[in-house]
């Protein structure tokens, strides 16, 4: 029982989905525990993809970390993240990103910083293995710097901000720290002479990008966020909403009619 109940934690299965697991014979939880352990068997340890992608980089493994981060027992990415795997991302997505800034991307440029920011995501969503993430250093700058004119990458990134904006929610100075960071990083971005909030607006612009949906509900939870910390401090928020009405992003928004309807910039300030 003590066996079945570990793997189910680390399987995040509660409530509803973890009752019928639970009613089932002493039999049918040994055979579950034991087609566990043999699916386990057969995956890459995080030990061999992080060596891996240090001695041998391929998009396939890394995009095999993307998909076992989210598939597999949460042990997986504690253990990834142990032996700095979370760290080989964060210098994967910088030099990838450093090449495109000159003019050096490859192929898979952009889909390797998508998949990178993905691992992230996945890393950051885990309560367990959240601090990985924020507490190394250079981490959001090297986030923020990914930002580009797409959409899906636009996304992943608001949806990581998100969790950095809480992670500090007990600790009030720090979190003011890391959202003044957050907008001094979209303000200095310089990405052909666009900072993070004009590519927001160029991308708004192109309604008819297929994540453009995906995209705006991902803007207006992530503004959503960083409005529930303005409230607090006013000054910050006259700072920032100077900046974004000069560019006429709040216009925009304020502007969209979508179906469902999405929720007003002035709704949320």
């Amino acid at each position: 029982e003590a066996l079945l109940n570990e793997l189910l934690d680390d399987m995040d299965l509660f409530g509803f989905k973890r009752e019928p697991l639970m009613r089932k014979s002493i039999s049918d939880k040994w055979s579950m525990l034991k087609r566990q352990k043999m699916l386990d068997s057969q995956i890459h340890s995080p030990k061999y993809l992080i060596q891996q992608l240090r001695e041998n980089f391929s998009y396939d493994d890394l995009r095999e970390i993307s998909s076992l981060l989210v598939t597999v027992r949460k042990e997986w990415c504690r253990q990834f993240c142990q032996q700095n795997g979370h760290i080989e991302l964060l210098l994967i997505l910088s030099i990838t990103q450093a090449k495109i800034d000159f003019g050096l991307q490859q192929e898979q440029s952009y889909e390797i910083i998508q998949t990178c920011l993905s691992s992230i995501r996945s890393i950051i969503d885990i309560k367990d293995t959240s601090k990985y993430i924020t507490s190394q250093p250079n981490s959001l700058k090297t986030i923020i710097n990914s930002i580009c004119f797409d959409s899906k990458i636009l996304t992943t990134i608001f949806d990581i901000l998100i969790n950095f904006i809480f992670e500090n929610d007990t600790n009030e100075q720090n979190q003011i720290k890391t959202t003044k960071k957050i907008l001094n990083y979209f303000n200095n971005l310089d990405k052909n002479d666009q900072n993070g909030w004009e590519i927001i607006l160029t991308i708004l612009k192109t309604p008819n990008d297929k994540f453009y949906h995906m995209f705006l509900r991902s803007l207006i939870s992530f503004l959503s966020a960083l409005s529930l910390f303005f409230c607090k401090y006013p000054s910050l928020f006259n700072d920032w909403y100077t900046e974004v009405e000069k560019i006429g992003l709040i216009q925009l928004l304020n502007s969209l009619k979508e179906d469902p309807p999405v929720m007003k910039l002035s709704e949320l300030v």
